[in-house]
């Protein structure tokens, strides 16, 4: 019995309405990523777009703010070079876009023929901590070794009222 509740339960939520439509904004988001290709301006070689988003995203509390959104990473290699991300806002639906570049060379982003976004550089530039020890042995000790350098980072954000 229990098995059939959840099974009906999880087929009620794959057909929702609002699960369609959620399904179908990361459809449209996926699509017109799709549409833009990036390359290192020394190159003339595309740079590849990861297929799934990184992170999905909403803002629900704010009356016209984020109601869906995705990031999209192009990798060169394994390594993120910029990112896209998509904002759908309430009331009418407004698609934002933004890119974000990780790269210290000038890329080249194109959507058909037309160059739609050229960064000279990042905002990230890749440093060295000073005292950080070399990389450990195993996943889990590389991840607390991450957690404890995060740790020395900190940020704050002034609202205005």
């Amino acid at each position: 019995m229990s098995i059939l509740v959840v099974t009906v339960a999880l087929l009620g939520q794959a057909l929702s309405p609002e699960g369609a439509q959620r399904e179908e904004r990361l459809k449209y988001m996926k699509d017109r990523t799709a549409e833009f290709v990036l390359l290192c301006e020394s190159s003339k070689e595309p740079l590849s777009l990861k297929e799934e988003a990184i992170v999905r995203f909403n803002n629900p509390e704010r009356e016209s703010g984020t109601w869906d959104g995705a990031t999209f990473l192009w990798l060169n290699g394994t390594k993120p070079v910029a990112a896209i991300s998509y904002g759908i806002r309430r009331p009418n639906n407004a698609v934002f876009r933004e890119h974000t570049s990780f790269s210290a060379t000038p890329l080249v982003c194109r959507k058909g023929q037309t160059d739609v976004w050229l960064p000279k550089s990042g905002g990230l530039s890749g440093q060295q901590f000073a005292d950080a020890p070399p990389p450990a042995e195993t996943a889990a000790s590389r991840l607390t070794q991450m957690r404890s350098l995060a740790r020395r980072f900190f940020s704050f954000m002034f609202a205005k009222r």
